[in-house]
């Protein structure tokens, strides 16, 4: 059966509206296989990083995505020949110089937060040679959300030092939770900091 240039008139509108349509679902199926190839490169990436430990000390993954130029890598506009970021993040000096001045900014944020909790609040010192507060032997903290956790017979909360708290995962929470990371999850342990100072 053949079709009139009247027929097609008729069910132009419905034709013209299924293949924009179309062509938007490919759109955003290509948009958001690139977006899970830069997120997967940004992980092998950070994985890479804590293997060789050329960065110091790195946060979890969760908190690695949220640094600023982490940040605007995973949300790089895509382009036809999108092949991901690794290469970028592999070869360019500066892009590394500027996540290792992130990540050293994120330390210190996270060293002064920590720090007004023990009662250390701006602490600065002119010497080089004394230690932070945050970095001290006696400086330990708690997970408050493993402690609710642990209320409920899950697991049991261990003493972190500062390296450990940036490292922290609360296992026993779902997923989203568990990545949900924040200095105001935890609290001095007060007996470990007594027990590291008393004689």
């Amino acid at each position: 059966m053949a079709y009139s240039r009247l027929d097609y008139n008729r069910i132009r509108s419905c034709v013209e509206a299924e293949i924009f349509q179309l062509l938007e679902t490919r759109k955003r199926r290509t948009e958001e296989i690139a977006y899970r190839k830069r997120r997967d490169d940004v992980e092998k990436y950070h994985k890479q990083l804590k293997e060789n430990g050329s960065a110091g000390l790195l946060p979890t993954l969760s908190e690695f995505r949220k640094l600023p130029m982490v940040q605007r890598m995973q949300q790089k506009s895509t382009n036809a020949s999108d092949t991901g970021i690794a290469r970028d993040l592999k070869q360019s000096k500066l892009l590394n110089d500027l996540i290792k001045e992130d990540l050293s900014r994120w330390r210190e944020g996270i060293k002064n937060s920590l720090g007004a909790l023990l009662g250390f609040a701006n602490w600065k010192s002119a010497s080089r040679t004394q230690l932070h507060p945050v970095d001290r032997p006696n400086a330990r903290f708690l997970c408050k959300r493993c402690e609710v956790s642990i209320a409920a017979g899950n697991g049991r909360n261990e003493s972190m030092d500062f390296a450990e708290i940036c490292q922290h995962r609360c296992v026993p929470l779902s997923k989203k939770s568990r990545d949900t990371w924040k200095v105001e999850n935890f609290v001095p342990d007060v007996k470990a900091c007594l027990k590291s100072t008393s004689p």
